[in-house]
């Protein structure tokens, strides 16, 4: 499960460096598997009674890798 490899920070306002140095392809490949994660996650949530902190870190980790996606898409440009 890829929540295991994304350790939360206690700094939300930097993006961790182990996204910053990610290259493009592999931070769509993850964009794309917690994506998927953050599906499953909520449904275990609403359907399963699964704790909401599995959601909160799914979701910084996903706008984390949106937010270093979007900054490499506007230094492109």
């Amino acid at each position: 499960m890829a929540i295991n490899i994304w350790r939360k920070q206690k700094d939300s306002n930097n993006i961790p460096a182990r996204i910053t140095r990610l290259d493009k392809p592999s931070l769509l490949d993850w964009y794309n598997t917690t994506l998927m994660e953050l599906g499953a996650s909520f449904d275990r949530y609403r359907h399963h009674g699964s704790d909401l902190e599995q959601l909160n870190e799914l979701m910084e980790i996903l706008n984390n890798l949106h937010k270093e996606i979007g900054s490499r898409e506007r230094n492109s440009h």
